[in-house]
């Protein structure tokens, strides 16, 4: 054994012999097994209360609740009636919107890669289209950064990005 591990061995087996020798007796004595002191006993718990057991089943409707006489509204309540009718909007002089759809496609977003893909809004809806999907009669031809080629020859480029938020 190496003369280190000899001496960290001894620095060991002192501290351990120092330790149990230098620990008063009266604190080594209090270390007994569990068994043999005497478990105090715990207080008997108060008595759970009677079961309160329904009268019949609370999900099914009992004739007296359908004797008893609810009134019904037929008008609006008074504070409503005295709003009046309300003002015309404020786009309404141009017609029943303000804003009008654009005509034809219009790309909304593309997604590059090995696998082109661009989002179209085509008359108030949203289509997902690449290479070869029909839109509005025509087949997309390409789908590039900079817009959607269509077979008709039409060029779908996509808006810059301030004019997406108009």
């Amino acid at each position: 054994m190496p003369p280190v591990r000899r001496l960290l061995a001894a620095l060991a087996t002192t501290c351990f012999i120092g330790a149990v020798a230098l620990t008063p007796s009266e604190v080594r004595s209090r270390f007994q097994p569990l068994a043999a002191t005497p478990a105090p006993m715990a207080p008997r718990p108060a008595p759970l209360p009677a079961a309160v057991v329904p009268d019949g089943d609370p999900f099914v409707a009992r004739a007296a609740d359908d004797a008893v006489d609810h009134p019904v509204a037929v008008a609006p309540p008074p504070s409503l009636a005295a709003i009046g009718p309300l003002p015309p909007n404020a786009g309404a002089a141009a017609g029943a919107f303000a804003w009008r759809l654009p005509a034809g496609p219009v790309v909304r977003a593309i997604a590059t890669g090995p696998h082109p893909a661009a989002l179209l809004d085509v008359d108030g809806s949203t289509h997902l289209v690449t290479a070869g999907d029909r839109i509005g009669g025509t087949a997309v031809r390409s789908v590039d950064p900079d817009g959607v080629t269509l077979d008709d020859g039409r060029r779908l480029a996509l808006p810059a990005a301030g004019a997406m938020l108009r």
